[in-house]
């Protein structure tokens, strides 16, 4: 293998004719980042997670109940919670671009909030975080007494029918001992019971 020398001299001669080219590229690259480091201001992301149940329904498919989740976490209602529970107060607009939240795994929420400020963007993701999990406690309470109301009614409902056949047995019974097993109706009833 031959060893070729390497001229040094030679590969800088292009870029020694054209240094006022390379050194206003240069200067231009630097105005131009220091330009939009004044001009755009840092982005700093604060996360939370966010625990889900485990999906009690083996039926149900766990990647399609944490999206629910996740379209949950971006509602209205949990933007708006979240909105009014920082300083400075923001609408469910302003949360809603400043905010992502994923699903990392079936069990697991994450809410990612970026401002300019950390402590506002570690506040905006808590007020999310707990705005979400308030929310979702609200609606299961919600169900719960509606559950409650309902099974209470049908409970009312379902011993007035029951005593109602319980009559209708202790008639049915008080009428068979009256009447002697000859008739017609007493041999029916019997069959009844």
């Amino acid at each position: 293998m031959s060893h070729q020398r390497v001229n040094l001299r030679s590969g800088a001669a292009p870029l020694q004719r054209r240094w006022r080219v390379l050194a206003l590229v240069a200067v231009a690259g630097l105005v131009l980042g220091v330009g939009y480091a004044v001009l755009v201001p840092p982005s700093l992301t604060s996360t939370a997670l966010i625990l889900l149940p485990p999906v009690q329904n083996p039926m149900q498919d766990a990647s399609a109940v944490s999206t629910t989740q996740v379209t949950i976490a971006l509602s209205t209602v949990v933007l708006e919670k979240a909105g009014r529970a920082v300083r400075p107060a923001l609408s469910a607009r302003a949360v809603a671009d400043r905010v992502d939240v994923s699903a990392p795994s079936d069990q697991l929420l994450q809410v990612q909030a970026s401002t300019a400020d950390a402590g506002q963007a570690r506040a905006l993701a808590q007020a999310v975080a707990e705005a979400y999990v308030s929310t979702v406690r609200e609606a299961a309470r919600t169900l719960n007494a509606t559950t409650m109301k309902d099974l209470r009614t049908r409970e009312t409902t379902l011993t007035k029918q029951v005593n109602g056949l319980q009559n209708e047995i202790d008639a049915t019974m008080n009428r068979q001992r009256a009447d002697a097993a000859v008739s017609a109706d007493s041999r029916r009833d019997a069959q009844l019971l």
